[in-house]
């Protein structure tokens, strides 16, 4: 069976139910981060097999930079995403885009902040 039929009119009611059901980000809400969940995963992924596709105990409900970062990683063969770091030494800010108006990963700016806080405090005056 295609992607185009399996994303069909279903899915799309199935997986708006399912986010109304979980609407933070399962990925996010672990790392203590709260954010919008938009996208409905396969935590295994289905491969067309419509067994494994229509189990809602395979879904999970996540922001799609979560999704994007997990789809990535599975087809880089479980290899993380490195993280960007500036020409300040920082690590760069995530920007996840999307629908929320481009909301920034929470923890690295409290980080950076906290970072260039103490750079700040300790610098000759």
């Amino acid at each position: 069976m295609t992607a185009r039929r399996l994303y069909g009119y279903r899915w799309q009611q199935e997986s708006k139910s399912f986010l109304r059901r979980y609407p933070l980000c399962l990925r996010c809400t672990e790392a203590g981060i709260v954010r919008l969940s938009t996208v409905v995963d396969h935590c295994k992924p289905h491969h067309g097999d419509l067994a494994l596709f229509w189990d809602a105990t395979n879904w999970q409900a996540l922001c799609k930079p979560c999704h994007d970062e997990k789809t990535l990683r599975e087809d880089r063969g479980g290899k993380p995403q490195r993280e960007r770091i500036g020409t300040d030494g920082y690590p760069i800010a995530r920007k996840t885009g999307g629908d929320r108006g481009g909301m920034y990963d929470l923890k690295v700016i409290s980080s950076l902040d906290r970072a260039r806080s103490l750079s700040l405090s300790e610098s000759p005056k």
